[in-house]
């Protein structure tokens, strides 16, 4: 079972404010979400991701050849599953869990997480904030 580091709520905002703008392959939504996992927990979910694309047909490709789907949804079903992430109602979500919005700054789909009553996000101008209510999906990280 995963855990929460004893001091993860530092190292989750210090992962937050490091944060720079969007790239592929590098600080996308995907690697955002699971870099803040990482901080949260010490786990790299994205292990079998980093540095294999550096385009979106490329990180759609890499998310269709680890789950079967071309789709953000279906990569945060396949790791939650991997790795024991309970599906949440977001009005349950806490600070550190991921969750999922169907837009953020026109870029289409996002994979987010949440930080009290919003959930933040990487965009081309770096972190962007959105309300918990604009979400769609979420899953908890290790309790």
């Amino acid at each position: 079972m995963i855990e929460r580091k004893p001091n993860w709520p530092d190292l989750f905002m210090e992962q937050i404010s490091q944060t720079g703008g969007f790239v592929w392959g590098d600080c996308d939504c995907a690697l955002f979400a699971a870099n803040c996992i990482l901080s949260i927990t010490g786990v790299d979910v994205a292990v079998k991701f980093r540095g294999k694309y550096k385009t979106a047909r490329g990180a759609y490709g890499a998310i269709k050849r680890e789950c079967g789907e071309a789709d953000l949804e279906a990569l945060a079903v396949h790791i939650a599953g991997v790795y024991g992430f309970e599906n949440t109602a977001l009005a349950f979500t806490q600070r550190g869990d991921i969750v999922l919005t169907d837009d953020t700054d026109g870029m289409g789909p996002a994979l987010g997480v949440c930080v009290g009553a919003d959930f933040v996000y990487v965009g081309p101008d770096g972190i962007g904030r959105k309300p918990m209510e604009s979400a769609r999906r979420a899953w908890a990280i290790a309790r």
